[in-house]
């Protein structure tokens, strides 16, 4: 795993494009109901993101168990 990473030169960033995923997933759905959606979803203060962070969280288990040096306590 670790020597696909040769590129460590960039920012690591996880977005999610909610107009993209609901055009994807709810084609009928106008635009303005897209935007009116997408402004619920980031006003939401209970937006639960943990399933992310669990992911997260399982990749530095993977790459800690091939990286001895990779102190994660």
């Amino acid at each position: 795993m670790l020597e696909d990473w040769n590129d460590y030169d960039h920012d690591c960033y996880v977005t999610v494009d909610v107009l993209q995923y609901l055009v994807e997933n709810y084609p009928k759905l106008t635009l303005k109901q897209r935007k009116a959606i997408g402004i619920l979803v980031m006003n939401d203060d209970e937006f639960n993101l943990d399933p992310i962070y669990d992911q997260i969280d399982e990749w530095v288990g993977h790459y800690s168990s091939e990286d001895a040096s990779a102190i994660i306590s």
